[in-house]
């Protein structure tokens, strides 16, 4: 029978001698390339979103502060 790893009591991780995890499919650089990838994508989708949302802000009068002016 097949034993996986499990936390004991205290919380620590046990992994039985029998136990073997599979081997990674992609390369430790490519799994960084990818994530620098996504890192890259996810700042510049909240970076326009940012920057569009200062642009509009700044040039409508929708929500100006000074009324009186």
């Amino acid at each position: 029978m097949i034993q996986i790893p499990h936390t004991n009591p205290v919380g620590v991780t046990e992994v039985p001698d029998d136990f073997v995890r599979s081997p990674r499919r992609h390369s430790f650089v490519m799994r960084c390339f990818a994530a620098a990838l996504a890192t890259i994508f996810v700042a510049v989708v909240l970076g326009t979103g940012a920057a569009s949302l200062a642009t509009w802000c700044l040039t409508s009068d929708a929500g100006t502060p000074f009324p009186f002016r």
